[in-house]
């Protein structure tokens, strides 16, 4: 939900045509549950490191059962960048 509402936020500020260095940014965050960082208030403040780690945990565990290869019928067409691993085409 917060997710989302960064994605507002942002999209906005884009057709504000609003731009300034990333280091600079500070967004317009609604306040409560948060603290002074948007991680912080995109976790809902609290223990933020424990909530990371319990989304990289979560996150580990959903990409572990996953397939490293998609197999697929030929032929195929493959759209995106290979990054240079040709030998896997």
């Amino acid at each position: 939900r917060r997710g989302m509402l960064l994605v507002d936020i942002v999209g906005a500020e884009v057709s504000a045509h609003f731009d300034c260095p990333d280091k600079k940014w500070k967004p317009n965050l609604p306040e409560g549950n948060g603290g002074s960082s948007i991680l912080a208030w995109m976790v809902g403040g609290g223990d933020v490191l424990q909530k990371v780690r319990t989304i990289c945990f979560a996150t580990q565990e959903i990409l572990q059962s996953q397939p490293v290869v998609t197999e697929v019928a030929a032929p195929a067409k493959v759209f995106g960048d290979i990054h240079g691993q040709l030998r896997d085409l």
